[in-house]
């Protein structure tokens, strides 16, 4: 999905997988007037990469004067921030170059993976997920009340700001082993102290995927007698459907950064587009 705020884009692809856009309408009217342009990106496939370069281009060619603004809240290949086995990409920093070969102004992402994106990114302003959860932490004050688990090491920085945010002190950490060859998850274990069993639980972090991660660290969190599991996420790709969680997770927080969903009485959708 992309999304320009002073004109529409119309785009289709070729049999032979290109890509085409064009834009229309209000654009036109500001040829040769000095614009400020922000382009709104939900970037999910390779192609959607293509075509913002695309689009990048032909606001150029319309007026070479617009200065534009990238918001891109979920940053693709920012967990391949390093090269762990002989022969990889580095990955974030490709991609990175191909952002900052468009000259933005200004990109905005939301609470990324690491601090590895935003450090190769030209202009890159980073905002906070706990400025979009303000409403919800409102309506939720229960959530002072539960026990904050942070899933692994990368998420320890990130769940300590958050913790301060709701004014949680509860705050227990997961260890987790990943096979960096095969990304399988070998072994996951918490310590739940005295306290807080039989407590709710709320898991904190950045992105679920397939969710592994979470269903594992759920199945530990039941096994010691957890009351009830939440699981917010800044980024819910969710490539594994809903079902996964079913019996363990009982309710999921995510933003609509990279898939869109309704929200229901299993399911909050933090709206950001």
């Amino acid at each position: 999905m992309i999304h320009c705020n002073k004109f529409i884009i119309r785009d289709f692809t070729f049999p032979g997988g290109e890509e085409h856009i064009r834009l229309v309408d209000e654009i036109i009217s500001t040829m040769n007037k000095e614009i400020d342009v922000e382009i709104k990106v939900r970037l999910t496939t390779s192609s959607d990469v293509i075509k913002l370069l695309m689009v990048v281009d032909a606001l150029r060619r319309l007026n070479n004067k617009v200065k534009i603004h990238l918001f891109m809240p979920y940053v693709p290949y920012a967990r391949q921030d390093r090269v762990c086995n002989k022969g990889e990409a580095l990955s974030i920093k490709v991609f990175c170059d191909l952002i900052n070969s468009m000259n933005f102004e200004t990109v905005r992402i939301l609470d990324p993976h690491s601090d590895v994106a935003p450090s190769l990114l030209n202009n890159c302003k980073v905002e906070s997920i706990e400025n979009y959860l303000s409403v919800l932490f409102l309506e939720q004050s229960k959530f002072n009340d539960k026990v904050i688990v942070c899933p692994d090491g990368g998420a320890i920085k990130r769940s300590y700001k958050f913790c301060k945010f709701i004014e949680n002190e509860k705050l227990i950490f997961a260890n987790k082993k990943r096979n960096t060859l095969t990304g399988e998850i070998e072994g996951i274990e918490v310590d739940i102290p005295l306290e807080y069993q039989g407590k709710d639980f709320l898991i904190f972090d950045d992105i679920c995927d397939g969710g592994r991660t979470f269903i594992e660290l759920g199945k530990k969190l039941k096994e010691k007698g957890a009351k009830s599991i939440d699981l917010l996420v800044s980024h819910g790709i969710f490539s594994k459907g809903f079902d996964v969680f079913d019996g363990i997770i009982d309710h999921i927080y995510s933003t609509n950064s990279f898939l869109d969903f309704m929200s229901n009485d299993y399911l909050t959708c933090i709206d950001i587009f």
